[in-house]
């Protein structure tokens, strides 16, 4: 799964938000991984965006389209998401809400 961020024009205008998607998609990246598949998560920092990819792919039975919308939630990893809700690093199950025409899949 890859996640990519495009930069905003100016930090200082949304430099708060951009860095709360940031903090999102690695969130993201590390609760819906494939931890059989023995690869790191890539975070990768380019000019104009930053590009995350975690091992292994959408669940089955969901889609990009499905994800652009509200959708359930397919834990891959209910322990670690478990943890990282109780640790306020997750608001509630299955919201992106920073997914916008900024972050692509």
């Amino acid at each position: 799964m890859k996640y990519w961020l495009l930069y905003p024009h100016s930090l200082t205008q949304k430099g708060a938000r951009y860095l709360e998607a940031v903090r999102e998609l690695i969130v993201n990246a590390i609760v819906h991984r494939d931890y059989s598949i023995r690869s790191p998560i890539y975070i990768r920092i380019y000019d104009n965006k930053i590009v995350i990819e975690n091992p292994g792919g959408l669940p089955p039975g969901i889609t990009v389209d499905e994800l652009k919308k509200p959708h359930r939630s397919v834990l891959r990893n209910p322990k670690i998401a478990n943890v990282l809700y109780n640790l306020g690093y997750i608001e509630k199950w299955g919201d992106l809400k920073l997914f916008s025409s900024s972050i692509k899949l």
